[in-house]
């Protein structure tokens, strides 16, 4: 199962690489200082460098089964992007992507911090996409318009630049010139709280849950649901083991604590429904829960190998 979602994860980080970022790393401090819409209900962080030179996920690639008109190994990938997109995946570093899960149009955006060749970098960027950017003035900024009026893309400075629809663009350089508020509140808190990751991703309640679960004969377990204000989930990986972290904000301590209590107890009876291997219940006593006031964080570091016998064991 991992094996096979190892070539859609090398897809993300390529794709990550091409609207990605620079030579600095975008430490959880940066995050929350940059410019980026309240607008916005999702924010990621992909380290993009860092994913393309782990050995582990190398060799992951190379041994998965893959369509035979696919590359079939991670140098010939890695080769053939920057043949066709014109840009060295392995220049960049990390991408910072924020968006609104619930636009219609599909707002999302990039704020991508490093060093540049500026028409170099429109160049690749009117390859990939087949069409060509127009540049236009707002707010004193370039900002570089498809011929569609979809999606733009704009210098904030000589290391800096922002890239997405043309609203998340424009709401940046309105965050940028004080025009715009700041994302801020539970879904960059639980951001920063997941410091330290390969991928990072935050997002925060979809209004439909609250328009929906509001009636009293509502299950408790919906009703759970709505007291979420924000949800976060990260990857991080140290030689051999990889940790995966879960974090969930509620409005009080009180839900916090029911949701780590129902956990508690599925984690115990689980190896009792189900027929696991022996390794797979070692890998399933290694998930930890706390509780710190109105978060609930669930986490867990084992190694590639063990992981997969456990998805193994749950499919």
């Amino acid at each position: 199962m991992l094996k096979k979602a190892v070539p859609l994860i090398v897809t993300i980080a390529l794709l990550a690489g091409l609207i990605g970022s620079g030579c600095k790393s975008l430490s959880s401090a940066a995050v929350s200082e940059q410019p980026i819409p309240d607008t916005a209900n999702l924010l990621a962080s992909v380290q993009i460098h860092q994913l393309l030179t782990d050995e582990d996920l190398i060799q992951a690639y190379d041994e998965a089964e893959k369509d035979p008109q696919i590359p079939q190994t991670f140098a010939e990938t890695m080769a053939q992007f920057e043949h066709e997109a014109g840009i060295d995946p392995l220049d960049y570093l990390e991408a910072v992507i924020f968006a609104n899960t619930a636009s219609e149009d599909g707002y999302w955006g990039a704020i991508v911090r490093g060093a540049f060749d500026e028409a170099a970098l429109i160049q690749a960027v009117e390859l990939a996409t087949q069409v060509e950017m127009t540049p236009s003035d707002y707010h004193g900024y370039q900002v570089y318009i498809d011929e569609e009026q979809k999606n733009a893309l704009s210098f904030l400075s000589d290391t800096e630049f922002v890239i997405g629809t043309v609203a998340a663009v424009r709401g940046v350089l309105d965050v940028e010139t004080g025009d715009a508020q700041r994302l801020s509140g539970a879904i960059v808190n639980t951001f920063n709280a997941l410091s330290g990751s390969l991928l990072r991703v935050a997002v925060g309640t979809p209004a439909k849950w609250t328009e929906e679960i509001n009636r009293e004969d509502t299950p408790v377990g919906y009703r759970l649901l709505k007291s979420i204000t924000a949800v976060g989930a990260a990857v991080s990986k140290s030689g051999e083991d990889v940790t995966i972290e879960t974090r969930i904000q509620f409005v009080s301590p009180i839900f916090a604590g029911a949701l780590a209590f129902g956990l508690w107890n599925l984690k115990t009876f689980v190896p009792r429904v189900f027929d696991m291997s022996p390794e797979a219940e070692t890998t399933l006593k290694k998930i930890k829960l706390a509780v710190r006031g109105a978060s609930v964080r669930i986490s867990m570091t084992s190694t590639v190998d063990e992981l997969i016998e456990l998805f193994q064991t749950m499919e």
